[in-house]
Protein backbone atom coordinates (compact mmCIF):
# COMPACT_ATOMS: atom_id res chain seq x y z
CA UNK A 1 0.00 0.00 0.00
CA UNK A 2 1.18 3.27 -1.06
CA UNK A 3 0.68 6.24 2.07
CA UNK A 4 1.11 9.94 1.11
CA UNK A 5 1.77 12.14 3.61
CA UNK A 6 -0.10 15.42 3.42
CA UNK A 7 1.76 18.54 5.07
CA UNK A 8 2.02 22.07 5.22
CA UNK A 9 1.20 25.21 6.99
CA UNK A 10 -2.10 25.94 9.05
CA UNK A 11 -4.82 27.22 6.63
CA UNK A 12 -3.13 25.61 3.35
CA UNK A 13 -5.37 23.83 2.15
CA UNK A 14 -4.40 20.61 3.36
CA UNK A 15 -7.78 19.01 4.58
CA UNK A 16 -9.38 20.02 0.74
CA UNK A 17 -5.85 18.01 -1.06
CA UNK A 18 -6.83 15.33 1.74
CA UNK A 19 -10.59 15.23 0.46
CA UNK A 20 -9.46 15.05 -3.14
CA UNK A 21 -7.19 12.40 -2.67
CA UNK A 22 -10.39 10.42 -1.44
CA UNK A 23 -12.32 11.15 -4.00
CA UNK A 24 -9.91 9.35 -6.08
CA UNK A 25 -10.03 6.55 -4.24
CA UNK A 26 -7.63 6.74 -1.33
CA UNK A 27 -8.19 5.98 2.39
CA UNK A 28 -7.95 8.97 4.57
CA UNK A 29 -6.85 10.21 7.93
CA UNK A 30 -6.37 13.54 9.52
CA UNK A 31 -4.25 14.16 12.69
CA UNK A 32 -7.14 15.81 13.79
CA UNK A 33 -9.45 12.92 13.71
CA UNK A 34 -6.53 11.10 15.68
CA UNK A 35 -6.19 13.65 18.00
CA UNK A 36 -9.78 13.80 18.75
CA UNK A 37 -9.34 9.16 19.33
CA UNK A 38 -6.83 9.44 21.88
CA UNK A 39 -8.40 12.46 23.24
CA UNK A 40 -12.29 10.73 23.35
CA UNK A 41 -13.99 10.04 26.55
CA UNK A 42 -12.50 7.34 28.13
CA UNK A 43 -9.51 6.98 26.68
CA UNK A 44 -6.22 6.96 29.09
CA UNK A 45 -4.69 10.04 27.50
CA UNK A 46 -7.38 12.13 28.58
CA UNK A 47 -6.97 11.81 32.24
CA UNK A 48 -2.81 12.57 31.50
CA UNK A 49 -4.23 15.79 29.84
CA UNK A 50 -6.61 16.83 33.17
CA UNK A 51 -3.20 16.23 35.27
CA UNK A 52 -1.17 18.55 33.40
CA UNK A 53 -3.65 20.89 32.36
CA UNK A 54 -6.16 21.35 35.04
CA UNK A 55 -9.76 21.01 35.79
CA UNK A 56 -10.46 23.91 33.82
CA UNK A 57 -10.18 22.50 30.13
CA UNK A 58 -12.73 20.15 30.93
CA UNK A 59 -16.29 20.24 30.73
CA UNK A 60 -18.64 19.24 33.74
CA UNK A 61 -19.32 16.10 31.55
CA UNK A 62 -15.91 15.20 31.54
CA UNK A 63 -15.32 16.45 28.04
CA UNK A 64 -11.88 18.28 26.88
CA UNK A 65 -12.79 22.02 26.15
CA UNK A 66 -10.17 21.35 23.23
CA UNK A 67 -10.91 25.13 21.89
CA UNK A 68 -9.84 26.13 25.39
CA UNK A 69 -6.83 24.70 25.51
CA UNK A 70 -6.03 25.47 21.73
CA UNK A 71 -5.92 29.05 22.55
CA UNK A 72 -3.38 27.79 25.84
CA UNK A 73 -1.18 25.80 23.54
CA UNK A 74 -0.60 28.68 20.54
CA UNK A 75 0.23 31.33 23.35
CA UNK A 76 2.72 28.92 25.44
CA UNK A 77 4.98 26.62 23.75
CA UNK A 78 6.01 25.42 27.14
CA UNK A 79 2.28 23.90 27.36
CA UNK A 80 1.93 23.08 23.39
CA UNK A 81 5.36 20.61 23.97
CA UNK A 82 3.67 19.28 27.33
CA UNK A 83 0.93 18.61 25.34
CA UNK A 84 2.66 17.23 22.36
CA UNK A 85 4.40 14.87 24.62
CA UNK A 86 1.57 12.97 25.48
CA UNK A 87 -0.27 12.42 22.51
CA UNK A 88 1.94 12.92 19.62
CA UNK A 89 3.18 8.83 20.51
CA UNK A 90 -0.57 7.83 21.06
CA UNK A 91 -1.32 9.51 17.70
CA UNK A 92 1.26 7.73 15.85
CA UNK A 93 0.31 4.23 17.48
CA UNK A 94 -3.13 4.60 16.22
CA UNK A 95 -1.91 5.68 12.90
CA UNK A 96 0.21 2.88 12.47
CA UNK A 97 -3.14 0.65 13.68
CA UNK A 98 -5.16 2.45 11.10
CA UNK A 99 -2.33 1.54 8.00
CA UNK A 100 -2.42 -1.70 8.96
CA UNK A 101 -5.90 -2.46 8.70
CA UNK A 102 -6.20 -0.93 5.69
CA UNK A 103 -3.21 -3.08 4.39
CA UNK A 104 -5.00 -6.23 5.73
CA UNK A 105 -8.36 -5.07 3.64
CA UNK A 106 -6.21 -4.53 0.81
CA UNK A 107 -5.98 -0.88 -0.22
CA UNK A 108 -4.12 0.47 -2.57
CA UNK A 109 -3.76 3.74 -1.27
CA UNK A 110 -3.79 5.83 1.82
CA UNK A 111 -3.74 9.79 2.66
CA UNK A 112 -2.83 10.98 5.90
CA UNK A 113 -2.82 14.72 6.61
CA UNK A 114 -0.76 16.36 9.33
CA UNK A 115 1.00 20.03 9.92
CA UNK A 116 3.00 17.94 12.34
CA UNK A 117 3.92 14.41 10.57
CA UNK A 118 7.44 14.90 11.30
CA UNK A 119 7.04 16.56 15.47
CA UNK A 120 4.42 13.65 15.81
CA UNK A 121 7.37 10.69 14.50
CA UNK A 122 5.14 9.59 12.13
CA UNK A 123 7.30 10.22 8.93
CA UNK A 124 8.69 6.88 8.94
CA UNK A 125 4.86 5.61 8.21
CA UNK A 126 4.81 7.65 4.79
CA UNK A 127 6.41 6.94 1.66
CA UNK A 128 6.04 9.98 0.04
CA UNK A 129 5.34 13.77 1.45
CA UNK A 130 3.09 16.07 -0.53
CA UNK A 131 3.62 19.56 0.86
CA UNK A 132 0.60 22.46 0.03
CA UNK A 133 1.42 25.84 -0.02
CA UNK A 134 -0.57 28.81 -0.07
CA UNK A 135 0.30 32.91 0.18
CA UNK A 136 -0.15 34.06 3.87
CA UNK A 137 -3.27 36.25 3.24
CA UNK A 138 -4.83 33.12 1.73
CA UNK A 139 -4.22 31.27 4.84
CA UNK A 140 -5.73 34.04 7.01
CA UNK A 141 -8.83 34.09 5.47
CA UNK A 142 -9.07 30.52 5.60
CA UNK A 143 -8.10 30.35 9.19
CA UNK A 144 -10.51 33.01 10.21
CA UNK A 145 -13.39 31.40 8.31
CA UNK A 146 -12.50 27.57 9.78
CA UNK A 147 -12.32 28.68 13.33
CA UNK A 148 -14.42 31.76 13.57
CA UNK A 149 -11.77 33.47 14.78
CA UNK A 150 -11.07 37.31 14.72
CA UNK A 151 -8.41 38.66 12.91
CA UNK A 152 -5.67 39.21 16.03
CA UNK A 153 -6.29 35.76 16.70
CA UNK A 154 -5.96 34.25 13.37
CA UNK A 155 -2.87 36.40 13.21
CA UNK A 156 -1.57 34.85 16.25
CA UNK A 157 -2.06 31.35 15.87
CA UNK A 158 -0.66 31.82 12.16
CA UNK A 159 2.34 33.43 13.65
CA UNK A 160 3.14 30.13 16.24
CA UNK A 161 2.73 27.94 12.99
CA UNK A 162 5.09 29.89 11.11
CA UNK A 163 7.72 30.18 14.32
CA UNK A 164 7.39 26.63 14.85
CA UNK A 165 8.04 26.13 11.26
CA UNK A 166 5.33 23.20 11.31
CA UNK A 167 4.46 21.89 7.87
CA UNK A 168 7.48 22.63 6.27
CA UNK A 169 8.81 18.88 6.06
CA UNK A 170 11.05 18.65 3.38
CA UNK A 171 8.56 17.35 0.57
CA UNK A 172 8.92 15.06 -2.34
CA UNK A 173 6.08 17.26 -4.16
CA UNK A 174 4.93 20.70 -3.61
CA UNK A 175 1.11 21.93 -5.06
CA UNK A 176 0.21 25.85 -4.40
CA UNK A 177 -3.54 26.11 -3.37
CA UNK A 178 -3.84 30.04 -3.79
CA UNK A 179 -6.35 29.87 -7.04
CA UNK A 180 -9.34 27.84 -7.10
CA UNK A 181 -10.61 24.66 -6.31
CA UNK A 182 -10.70 23.18 -9.83
CA UNK A 183 -6.67 24.28 -10.21
CA UNK A 184 -6.79 22.59 -6.73
CA UNK A 185 -7.60 19.25 -8.37
CA UNK A 186 -5.85 19.66 -11.47
CA UNK A 187 -2.55 19.44 -9.40
CA UNK A 188 -4.05 16.61 -6.66
CA UNK A 189 -4.85 14.64 -9.91
CA UNK A 190 -1.57 15.00 -11.24
CA UNK A 191 0.20 13.68 -8.28
CA UNK A 192 -1.76 11.06 -7.96
CA UNK A 193 -1.65 9.85 -11.91
CA UNK A 194 2.58 10.48 -11.03
CA UNK A 195 2.91 8.36 -7.76
CA UNK A 196 -0.44 5.92 -8.21
CA UNK A 197 -1.04 5.43 -12.46
CA UNK A 198 2.70 5.07 -13.05
CA UNK A 199 3.51 2.38 -10.61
Amino acid sequence: MLVIGIVGAIGAGKTEVLRLFGELGARTVAADELSREVLAPGAPALKQVREAFGDEYFDDQGHLRRRALGNLIFKDEAARRRLDDLVHPLMTERLRERLAQWRAEGAAVAAVESAVLVEMGARPLVDKVLLVRAGKEERLGRLAERDHLDEQETRRRLAAHERLALGEAPADFTIGNDGDLGELRRQVEHVWRRLVCSS
